[in-house]
């Protein structure tokens, strides 16, 4: 019986992650309509999954639910929305300074949503658009989200695909504000 479970064990492991999606190392850029500068910007990432009937009982009937397997440059990041915080060289000038390397499960329909964000020491400073607040460039691994992702979030300044999303990082990001 030991041996049939630790069999079992094994093969879970080498199939728990199915997908991978990798966000190149680089050098964003914002060019910003006014003479303010952005004090932090990250790379966030979001992993959610199908629910199953007991998930849904104890999370208010959500179809959808946060991935518990899933992998940054190989560590499993903190439970809610882990984010890169990319390194600061200069005036609206940031990079993220290695690939990262996010690992997840496709079974359950399970995805990826990445977004850059970028943030102001002054509060008062407000975007344009609000929905840049929240991100200013997104890619998520499926075509339609679920009802459960914010749609503000990823939708916003959203890309097709990956490349896209890499080449984006690699062009400077137009910032609007009032």
């Amino acid at each position: 019986m030991k041996k049939i479970f630790s069999f079992f064990l094994l093969i879970g492991t080498f199939s728990a992650f199915s997908a991978e999606v990798r966000i190149n190392a680089n050098q964003v850029e914002f060019n910003v309509n006014k003479d303010v500068e952005i004090n932090t910007a990250t790379l966030g990432i979001r992993c959610l999954r199908k629910a199953g009937i007991l998930e849904q009982l104890n999370n208010g009937l959500k179809e959808y639910t946060e991935c518990n397997d899933f992998k940054v440059n190989g560590v499993k990041p903190p439970y809610y929305s882990p984010s890169i915080e990319l390194r600061k060289i200069g005036k609206n000038k940031f990079v993220l300074e290695k690939d990262a390397l996010i690992k997840f499960s496709t079974s359950r329909k399970g995805h990826v949503c990445v977004i850059i964000k970028a943030e102001f020491k002054d509060f008062k400073i407000q975007f344009e658009r609000g929905e840049d607040t929240y991100s200013l460039l997104s890619y998520c691994s499926v075509k339609n989200l679920p009802f459960a992702t914010n749609d503000y979030v990823y939708n916003n300044r959203r890309v097709s695909t990956l490349e896209q999303f890499n080449d984006a990082l690699g062009r400077p990001i137009q910032v609007n504000l009032k």
